[in-house]
Order: C-alpha cells, then sequence, then structure tokens
C-alpha cells in the first residue's frame, strides 16, 4: 500500500464561509453527524494552533462504538482547520487530519471541502490495511451530513 492519505471533496452550495461557520459550530455535531459525534476544546473554549480538542469519532453506521482522541490543533485560518492526532507516539502512528473550505472559481456561494488525512508512523501501513475503505467511507458520510446542513441552514 504506498498510499499513505485518504482524500475526499465534496461540492456544497453555500460559501466557504457558511461552511465553516456549520464545521466550527460544534455544539450542533450530533444533530447532523454520524461520524464525528463531538468535538470540544479542551480549555477555555480555545481553538487556536496548539490547543488540544476531545473528538468522538462512531466508525460504525448505528453511530454506537465511539472512538475517543485527543489531537492537537495545527491550524484554523477562514481556508483551513486542521489537527494532528498520535497513538502512543508519532513513531507509532500519527494522523493529521484537515478540513479546506475552497471557493469554487466563478461561484462565491459554492464551496469545495476538501477533507483528508495524511499518515505517519511504523504502524501506518497495517493499521491502514484494516481502517483505511472504512475510514474513507466515513469521510464521505461527513462531507454528506456538512453539505445538507450547510445547504439548508
Amino acid at each position: 500500500m504506498s498510499n499513505y492519505s485518504i482524500n475526499t471533496s465534496i461540492i456544497i452550495n453555500a460559501s466557504p464561509e457558511k461552511v465553516r461557520e456549520v464545521f466550527l459550530d460544534f455544539s450542533t455535531y450530533k444533530e447532523w453527524s454520524a461520524f464525528i459525534q463531538s468535538i470540544e476544546p479542551v480549555k477555555d473554549n480555545s481553538i487556536n494552533p496548539g490547543d488540544n480538542l476531545n473528538v468522538g469519532l462512531s466508525f460504525e453506521q448505528e453511530g454506537t462504538s465511539i472512538t475517543k482522541l485527543q489531537p492537537v490543533i495545527l491550524t484554523n485560518s477562514a481556508t483551513e482547520f486542521s489537527w494532528k492526532g498520535v497513538l502512543l507516539s508519532s513513531y507509532i502512528f500519527e494522523g493529521s487530519h484537515k478540513f479546506e473550505f475552497n471557493p469554487v472559481q466563478g461561484d462565491s456561494n459554492k464551496t469545495e471541502l476538501v477533507h483528508s488525512e495524511q499518515f505517519a508512523g511504523a504502524l501506518k501501513y497495517p493499521l491502514l490495511y484494516f481502517i483505511k475503505d472504512k475510514t474513507e467511507k466515513n469521510f464521505q458520510r461527513f462531507n454528506e451530513a456538512i453539505k445538507s446542513r450547510a445547504e439548508t441552514s
């Protein structure tokens, strides 16, 4: 397996500002997102680079099994939000998860949401062998959910 990343995207009929606003409204995730169940800043509602988040993910369709992560925020700008999560140590396994809010050329009321993750560490090959397809499907589920939310709210 030579691919160390998962890359998905979707076109949303809403401005990048609107899509980012929906994305950053963490308190509503349980209403519309089956994959990312929760995102909470660890301290003082701060979401600046270097801050930690508590993230709850459900890889199951029914949302019964929640995986808890505590990644560190890498970027929070008008066009990108990203974090890095580590399993035991960066040498073992890490993932840099990114959301990009790109305007569609020629239409300021459309956004290309790029949702991706870059993997590194000694266990990237064996872990991705087991989780890559399921993770990619969940990224696509999240993309569809945020599209629906941004286009109807």
